[in-house]
Order: structure tokens, then C-alpha cells, then sequence
């Protein structure tokens, strides 16, 4: 599925697409650029190679707004870590499908994702919007109920002022506007406690 990249695409904007998983996209676009290769810490030439190196062999020292949306199925934190700070300050927003919150077990375990996710604050992202993805688990951690799955939207603090945005009052509570739900046939996701920021005292 391509619809959001079809709609950037129609927007005007270029867009850059990477898996390693399909022989073609499912429909083109003239703004479209389709590589048969994985996002990954390291490069495996032809087969993978790291977020910074894909933004250098596409973009170059191109000016202009960047976005970066990834999934990869685990692999996006072990990706984030590798790329360096610089790279990943030039996006204006990062879109992310983190896997496998609940399995520390998996893909570098807690550590890691703890990490990757402070990397994303130490190059100046806010985390704007979450979505659980419904088809995945919702899992105890650390006391908290946590999906399994969670979609996310950073925004780079650049691009925000800084009295306009504050703590979440409601929890992670899905907006029509905003979120569908991933399996039509389960509710879809609504978690008002920590760590979404609804228990959490706000400044007067």
C-alpha cells in the first residue's frame, strides 16, 4: 500500500521508496523513486543500507523539507542508532511504527528502543501524535499498559512554537481525524493512563 506516499507524490513532493520485501510498487507515480533495498544499521551492498546513506545517495546536499517514514518491522531501532544526529536533525518530521514494546526479548530489547527513542530527543524531535496498532497486543510494562505496536508522528522542534504544545491531557485516545483503526474487527486502541502523559500533573 502506497496511499500515503501517492498522495505526497501528488502534492508535488519527490518521494523516495525502499523495500527490500517487493519486486515492484503496487502502482507509480512520475515523483516516485523505488529501490529494491532494506533500511538497516549497516550497509549490505544491494541488499541494505543505513537511513544516512539513503538520504545522502537520493537527496545529496539538496535544500528542503524532508520527512522520514519507516517501517521495518523491529529494525527501526537498531536504524536510528546508526544514523548519525545530523541526519536525522535535517528531517522535519519522523513517522515510525515501533514494534515489539513488550518483547524485551526482541530486536535489542528495551535498552535499545529506550535509546533509539532518546536519540530521537537529543536531535530535537517532539513526539506530536501516537496510534496503537490494533492488531498487535496491548502488554504491561514497567506497571504501564503499552501497544505492542505503536504508530507515532515526531516533529522537529524547529517547526513548532514552543507555548503552542504541552504535556497530553487525555491519554492515547483516537481522533477520527487523525487515526483508523488498523483491524476493523477488534476496537481499536484507548489507553488513558501512563506513559501517554494523562496522570501526569500539568504546569498551572
Amino acid at each position: 500500500n502506497v496511499d500515503f506516499e501517492w498522495e505526497l507524490a501528488c502534492s508535488g513532493s519527490r518521494v523516495f521508496l525502499l523495500d527490500h520485501t517487493v519486486m515492484a510498487l503496487p502502482r507509480q507515480h512520475p515523483n516516485f523513486t523505488f529501490r529494491q533495498e532494506a533500511v538497516a544499521e549497516q550497509t549490505l551492498p544491494g541488499a541494505a543500507d543505513t537511513v544516512w546513506e539513503h538520504l545522502r545517495q537520493f537527496c545529496g546536499e539538496a535544500e528542503g523539507s524532508r520527512m522520514l517514514k519507516m517501517d521495518v518491522e523491529g529494525a527501526e531501532f537498531a536504524a536510528i542508532l546508526a544514523c548519525d544526529i545530523d541526519a536525522l536533525a535535517s528531517f522535519d518530521q519522523i513517522c515510525l511504527e515501533l514494534h515489539w514494546l513488550g518483547r524485551p526479548q526482541r530486536d535489542g530489547g528495551i535498552g535499545m528502543q529506550a535509546a533509539a527513542l532518546e536519540k530521537l530527543l537529543d536531535a530535537h524531535f517532539v513526539l506530536l501524535h501516537a496510534h496503537g496498532n490494533s492488531y498487535g497486543d496491548v502488554v504491561e510494562v514497567a506497571g504501564c499498559l503499552l501497544p505492542d505496536v505503536l504508530e507515532v508522528l515526531y516533529v522537529n522542534r524547529r517547526l513548532l512554537d514552543p507555548t503552542e504544545y504541552r504535556p497530553n491531557e487525555t491519554g492515547l485516545v483516537p481522533k477520527d481525524i487523525l487515526d483508523a483503526n488498523n483491524c476493523p474487527f477488534v476496537p481499536d486502541i484507548c489507553l488513558v493512563g501512563a506513559p501517554f502523559g494523562a496522570d501526569v500533573p500539568l504546569p498551572p
